[in-house]
């Protein structure tokens, strides 16, 4: 039986002003062994997901279906970095790993952008799925066909995740979105949007700290999260990049310099751990074992 290993990063969407469209890949990994069997197996996921109605076995199915091709059962284990339900990506690296598992087993039935395609239709936005297959930061249009770009960042930039004991669900968070927007919002939003990625390959901590800052959905999200106004105002204070994960729960600070002693300084009233990354550039790896 032909035994692979899949490892997808997690990532940082939004940046900001950048909703839906901007996402970068981050040094952190969920990894996934896959191995055709007689039965299904699921070697350490929760006990919820630990069924073929989880989001690996689904998006797996999309690409036999496609294909035309009878499924047969999988052994699948997983080594889980990436923490579900926090704005870091979990859900698309559980897509990726699926399709792309599917994909090799189907003698590659499916091109890249194919890949990225349906991941994203699966996902519903391209901003975690395009940098978590390509690597590093990438700007994405979700159209007939899925428009990617890749960018650079500067080696110099450490991207400091603020990761909460409380997850806080995608519905939750857009439920809270207002149905419209100004004009005067949007142009905010763009003018900033479109110079981030030179900021981030320039490691322009000064013009980051200017361009992460939102008006399209940050304000109704950060009042879900507890604390986020305490590390909101230490960003500020210092002038440090700063901006939600995702749609949260995880807070994002950018810097030079590792802020994990000064954040645990803070007083607060729930938990956090502090974990500090750098940006994957490989994108996901596909192993034959």
């Amino acid at each position: 039986m032909k035994r692979i290993r899949i490892r997808v990063p997690g990532t940082t969407a939004n940046l900001g002003p950048g909703f839906d469209c901007l996402g970068l890949a981050l040094n952190i990994y969920n990894t996934f062994i896959f191995e055709e069997n007689f039965q299904w197996e699921f070697i350490n996921f929760e006990n919820k997901y630990a069924n073929e109605n989880n989001l690996v076995v689904r998006s797996m199915k999309k690409v036999y279906e496609i294909a035309k091709k009878p499924m047969r059962p999988f052994i699948i284990e997983i080594k889980e970095e990436v923490p579900i339900s926090r704005g870091l990506g979990s859900s698309a690296t559980c897509i990726i790993a699926g399709i792309m598992a599917a994909n090799f087993f189907l003698d590659e039935v499916l091109s890249l952008d194919d890949i990225i395609k349906l991941a994203t239709e699966i996902e519903g936005h391209p901003d975690n799925i395009a940098p978590a297959i390509l690597g590093s930061l990438v700007s994405s249009v979700n159209s007939e066909s899925i428009i990617t770009v890749k960018h650079d960042i500067s080696s110099n930039l450490l991207f400091t995740a603020l990761i909460p004991d409380f997850a806080l669900s995608t519905k939750e968070a857009r439920e809270v979105l207002p149905q419209e927007l100004s004009y005067h919002k949007a142009i905010y939003n763009m003018s900033r949007a479109i110079n981030i990625p030179y900021a981030l390959k320039e490691g322009d901590l000064v013009m980051l700290y200017h361009l992460l800052t939102d008006k399209m959905h940050e304000p109704f999200r950060m009042p879900l999260i507890k604390d986020a106004s305490v590390f909101q105002e230490f960003a500020h204070e210092r002038q440090i990049p700063f901006c939600l994960s995702g749609s949260g729960s995880t807070l994002l600070m950018i810097s030079k310099e590792n802020l994990e002693n000064e954040l645990k300084k803070i007083d607060v009233s729930t938990k956090w751990r502090f974990v500090t990354l750098k940006p994957d550039n490989s994108g996901t790896i596909l192993e034959v074992l």
